[in-house]
């Protein structure tokens, strides 16, 4: 049986030895699976490595067929670089061209039109003094000692934000409230000592003005 084997060793031996090859031998670097052709002459480092026959890419996908309606079947054609092409077939679902469902708002933005028969907002138990807006919409409070209300995670001019406050005990320990409210005759209700309020709040300049409202006191 005969036996052949290849010059070989690692890139680093073979840049660090830099023999030269005989013409047409082969030395194969055996860690990157790379090789390269003697010529008789040329020492390793001045030799390039060998290359099988490139490989193919894709050119272009483009649909060659089909109107993109809903419930039909459009047929797409890819050409590669070698000048084969392939084909494949895209259904398009009941909610139009290309599988796009139209009731739905785009991501980029949109105008919604009908009306809104349901709304839902995030209860948030207050564990600190802050509000965070980025948090939910309602938030309720039980005060146990003087407290300064802080506001978070308020949108930019021009969005309008509210919020709903629900305070127990509000009126038993001396509150500092976050600044900018603007309060009915430009003064801060007396809260309950011992029971619930519900306050309101709404901003359209970015929170440098507020507008409180006092919704309910004493609620039972």
């Amino acid at each position: 049986m005969i036996k052949i084997q290849f010059r070989r060793d690692t890139g680093a031996n073979w840049t660090l030895n830099n023999p030269i090859l005989a013409l047409g031998e082969l030395g194969l670097e055996t860690d990157t699976g790379r090789f390269k052709l003697g010529d008789g002459v040329s020492e390793w480092d001045a030799l390039v490595y060998a290359s099988g026959v490139p490989g193919v890419s894709i050119s272009s996908i483009a649909k060659t067929s089909g109107t993109g309606a809903a419930g039909s079947t459009d047929t797409y054609t890819i050409t590669l670089s070698n000048g084969n092409t392939s084909t494949f077939n895209v259904y398009n679902g009941a909610n139009g061209a290309d599988g796009v469902d139209s009731s739905k708002l785009p991501l980029n933005g949109g105008t919604m039109t009908g009306a809104i028969t349901s709304f839902r907002e995030t209860a948030v138990a207050m564990v600190d003094n802050n509000i965070n807006l980025a948090a939910g919409n309602l938030f309720s409070k039980t005060f146990t000692a003087s407290t300064t209300l802080t506001i978070s995670d308020v949108p930019t001019t021009g969005q309008v934000i509210s919020f709903i406050l629900e305070l127990t005990n509000g009126g038993a320990y001396p509150i500092t409230w976050f600044s900018g409210i603007k309060w009915t005759g430009g003064i801060a209700p007396v809260l309950t000592a011992s029971g619930l309020d519900i306050l309101g709040f709404y901003t359209k300049d970015g929170g440098i003005t507020w507008r409180g409202l006092v919704l309910s006191k004493d609620n039972r």
